[in-house]
């Protein structure tokens, strides 16, 4: 297990394809994993469980292919975007945090 703080990471290796099994771990939600990494480093997924993103890095042929595909809704980041829920220009604000806006909180 790798602590940071306010996290605790299972560390796995695995075949592809293996992402989504947890040897030994139940719980009563789907779980998947915060980053996938294969060991020659050519690409990295990683995703935000606090959030409703997924960050992919990759070869430019990668990213176009992601980009390109209309089952994903996918677009490139740059470090200065806003990643929060009040960042995503597309999908409307979760309920609970639309009510939280306008009783005066964030956004």
């Amino acid at each position: 297990m790798l602590h940071i703080p306010g996290r605790d990471y299972y560390l796995f290796t695995g075949r592809a394809g293996t992402s989504m099994t947890w040897p030994g771990i139940e719980t009563g939600w789907e779980l998947s994993a915060n980053v996938i990494w294969p060991l020659d480093r050519s690409w990295v997924i990683t995703t935000e469980i606090d959030w409703d993103f997924t960050l992919v890095t990759a070869t430019r042929e990668v990213a176009n292919a992601i980009l390109e595909d209309r089952r994903l809704e996918a677009f490139e980041v740059d470090y200065r975007d806003d990643l929060s829920w009040f960042g995503d220009t597309i999908n409307p604000l979760p309920a609970w945090l639309e009510r939280q806006r306008s009783d005066g909180g964030p956004g």
